[in-house]
């Protein structure tokens, strides 16, 4: 016997089919808002009430770090005076940031930041217009990974950079969040950081990835695998209309305007949820040749990529099953 469990998320909505066993342990699964979208924490085992309510402790703990718009938080901080010296864990994601830039050919970046703020998508709609092309050069400008300049735990921002970490901090959030999981011997566990999915267990779960030109719920196909984490990007969530033209939250670093590749989802498979939270935003920047290129380049990564002719990309060796027959 079968139970469907469905999980939401903020770019895609992915349907994890998980079979039921009859144990001894309690199940605890809770709900909550952070990092401005709604969270999702279901586990079993014998400690799993503990454990979900560390999961959700550590989520606005690290939240109240790097949030770029809590006044508390360090990376607030950093982009208010340019400069810092960072704690250990600040350190560390940023410096994972720049390594992950560098891996993606800057499609990934999080001095994105002047960008994001002067598209503004979620009150694109309100405004007259877009973003000039005289505006756009001119925070183009400010972005680049080159920017950051860390010497041990002194952080420096240069040429008026601003980064915000909203690109990467659910996917390493995702995997605290797992690490706790297994602290306490956690035996099922559906992490949903909208977007960014760990499944945690023995057993295999069948992940379904959703159609980008459906309505919540109806994937195109299936992918199986066990304590991994599964990360989607697409624009079609987060998007706005603005004269008839629709406008979408993933900007280019290259050129300042909303992305363009061709690409309607991106997912990511891994252990690390940081990584490829990373490299779903950089795949879905750079196009499917390049993407798949950067991907086959990280022997502990997978990708599937769908375009706008509904035609579905495989990076090596992923084992995926196609089970909506207007995609090929």
């Amino acid at each position: 016997m079968r139970k469907i469990l469905t999980v939401s998320v903020v770019f895609f909505l992915i349907c994890i089919f998980l079979s039921a066993v009859v144990s001894h342990y309690t199940s605890c699964h809770q709900t909550f808002f952070a990092l401005d979208t709604n969270i999702s924490i279901k586990a079993k085992g014998a400690f799993a009430k503990k454990a979900v309510t560390d999961c959700i402790e550590e989520t606005h703990r690290i939240e109240k770090l790097f949030s770029a718009y809590i006044p508390s938080s360090e990376v607030f901080n950093l982009n208010k005076t340019g400069k810092m010296t960072a704690s250990e864990e600040t350190k560390k994601i940023i410096s994972d940031a720049v390594s992950f830039s560098k891996k993606t050919y800057g499609a990934f970046d999080i001095t994105i930041k002047p960008l994001a703020d002067l598209w503004d998508i979620k009150n694109l709609s309100d405004k007259k217009d877009i973003p000039s092309d005289d505006e756009i050069k001119q925070e183009l400008s400010k972005v680049g990974f080159e920017n950051i300049h860390i010497y041990n735990n002194e952080i420096t921002l240069k040429n008026n950079a601003k980064i915000d970490l909203g690109a990467i901090a659910k996917g390493y959030i995702a995997d605290k969040a797992k690490d706790i999981m297994q602290k306490y011997n956690i035996k099922e566990a559906v992490l949903d950081f909208g977007g960014n999915i760990y499944v945690i267990g023995d057993k295999t779960y069948k992940i379904g990835l959703q159609n980008p030109n459906s309505e919540r719920g109806e994937y195109f196909g299936i992918y199986e695998g066990k304590n991994i984490s599964v990360v989607t990007s697409g624009a079609y969530e987060r998007k706005t209309e603005l004269d008839g033209k629709m406008y979408h939250h993933i900007i280019s670093p290259f050129d300042g305007k909303c992305a363009s590749s061709g690409i309607t989802s991106v997912s990511i498979m891994g252990t690390s949820s940081t990584k490829c939270d990373a490299f779903a935003t950089a795949v879905y920047v750079l196009g499917v040749e390049k993407g798949l290129e950067i991907v086959n380049n990280e022997p502990d990564i997978e990708c599937v990529i769908t375009d706008e002719n509904n035609k579905v990309y495989f990076s090596d060796n992923v084992e995926f099953k196609i089970t909506d027959e207007s995609f090929k």
